[in-house]
Formats: C-alpha cells, sequence, structure tokens
C-alpha cells in the first residue's frame, strides 16, 4: 500500500472518528509526500514513475500528481489542522502547486480528450 490511500481515507473521515494517535501518523505522511514533492526521489530530484505526472480519469488504482495534491490540500484545510505544523506546510506546499501547474503535463490528443 502507498502513502497516499491511507492519507486519502484520513481526509475523508471526520477527526472525530480518528484513533488516538493518528494525527501525528497523518502528519508524518503528509511530510513524507511533501518532501518527495508528490512525485519526485527525495535523494535525486529526478520523477519517480512518469505516469504519476499523467492525470487519470476515473481514478481506479492510478496515482497522479493532482490527487496527491487534492489530499493534502483536503488535509491541510481542515480545522484539525490549523496549527503550527499546518502553517509550516504552507510553504511547501504553495511552492509544490506553482510546480505542478507550471510541470509540462502530456498533451492532450487533438481530439479534445485527456491523453
Amino acid at each position: 500500500m502507498s502513502t497516499i490511500e491511507p492519507l486519502w481515507a484520513f481526509s475523508a473521515l471526520d477527526r472525530s472518528l480518528w484513533p488516538k494517535g493518528s494525527k501525528e501518523v497523518v502528519e508524518r505522511a503528509a511530510e513524507f509526500m511533501l518532501v518527495h514533492r508528490l512525485y519526485k526521489s527525495d535523494r535525486t530530484g529526478k520523477v519517480i514513475d512518469e505516469e504519476w505526472t499523467r492525470l487519470h480519469f476515473p481514478l481506479f488504482y492510478f496515482y497522479d500528481i493532482l490527487h496527491g495534491l487534492r489530499v493534502l490540500a483536503d488535509l491541510r484545510s481542515s480545522p484539525a489542522y490549523q496549527t503550527e505544523t499546518a502553517r509550516g506546510w504552507d510553504m511547501a506546499f504553495g511552492g509544490l502547486v506553482r510546480q505542478c501547474a507550471s510541470m509540462e503535463l502530456h498533451e492532450r490528443p487533438n481530439d479534445g480528450r485527456l491523453a
């Protein structure tokens, strides 16, 4: 199992239903995703898997950077994350959003469908 699936589940679950200790686990997992900028190696800076830069619809079992951004945004916007840790994510998260927005995604076919 990857990191994003449990984060996705926690982002959809009411915080009052989280088991004890979950907040710390979610914070560490989100930090892991940010260190890897959602799709890059923390050691080399290279893209881990080019497939992650392709947007998928419907998502099914694919991971892509848009899905990772959505999950982190959902966690970050939660009232439970209006903490010093969440504020510390702002700089990394904002830079990540700008980087992903400017990233050269695979071109769309001429018929207007997503690649």
